[in-house]
């Protein structure tokens, strides 16, 4: 009785020293994560401050015009859908109506 009882309590106290160590290195994670992000923004900040790209760059007209026709295009309602079969092979194009 009293052999079970210590191998119950050694098995109580060894779940929560699983779950501390989970927690623990779940922590670690998270705090590397949180550098690494902000180690690799700075990074990418200095190098676009080196190659002379900024935020406030203007806009190229002729690159608008271009997103403008991609967007009209897009807008059409005759784009055709492409549907897959049970099997997993695509079906002949169908036109939307």
């Amino acid at each position: 009785m009293l052999t079970e009882l210590a191998i119950i309590i050694c098995t109580i106290i060894e779940i929560f020293v699983i779950i501390w160590g989970l927690a623990q290195i779940n922590r670690e994670i998270r705090e590397s994560s949180e550098f690494l992000a902000q180690d690799l923004d700075s990074k990418i900040a200095g190098v676009m401050q080196n190659m002379g790209i900024s935020g406030a760059e203007p806009i190229n007209p002729i690159q608008a015009a271009i997103a403008n026709m991609i967007q009209m295009r897009m807008g059409q309602q005759n784009n055709p859908i492409q549907l897959r079969e049970n099997n997993g092979q695509f079906q002949k194009m169908i036109k939307k109506d």
